[in-house]
C-alpha cells in the first residue's frame, strides 16, 4: 500500500510569506503612484530637534517604562470602556 506524503506546510508558508509581501508592494506602488510631486515638495521638513532624539535614544535604550500602561486592571475597561461606564452608572443607582 503506498504511503501519502505529509501536508507539504513549508510550502503553504512560503506561499503565504510571497502574498503579503505582494500586497506591501502594492500598496507602497500604489501609494508613490497616487501622491503628486508639487503637494510632496510643499511639505514642511520638520527638523529633527534633540529633545526628540534623546527621547529616541532613550526608549532604544529601555524601552519598557515608554509602553503605554492601562489604568486599571480591569480587562473590560481595557477592551469595552463604555462597557465599563454603564455598569458603573448602573451600580451607583
Amino acid at each position: 500500500m503506498p504511503q501519502i506524503a505529509p501536508f507539504p506546510w513549508i510550502d503553504v508558508v512560503i506561499i503565504l510569506a510571497l502574498v503579503v509581501l505582494n500586497g506591501l508592494f502594492a500598496m507602497s506602488e500604489l501609494a508613490i503612484v497616487s501622491s503628486r510631486a508639487a503637494r510632496l515638495e510643499a511639505m514642511p521638513v520638520e527638523p529633527v530637534t534633540a529633545a526628540m532624539r534623546d527621547r529616541f535614544r532613550a526608549v532604544i535604550a529601555d524601552p519598557l517604562p515608554h509602553l503605554p500602561v492601562p489604568a486599571t486592571r480591569n480587562p473590560r475597561a481595557i477592551f469595552m470602556p463604555e462597557m465599563t461606564a454603564k455598569q458603573t452608572k448602573r451600580s451607583r443607582v
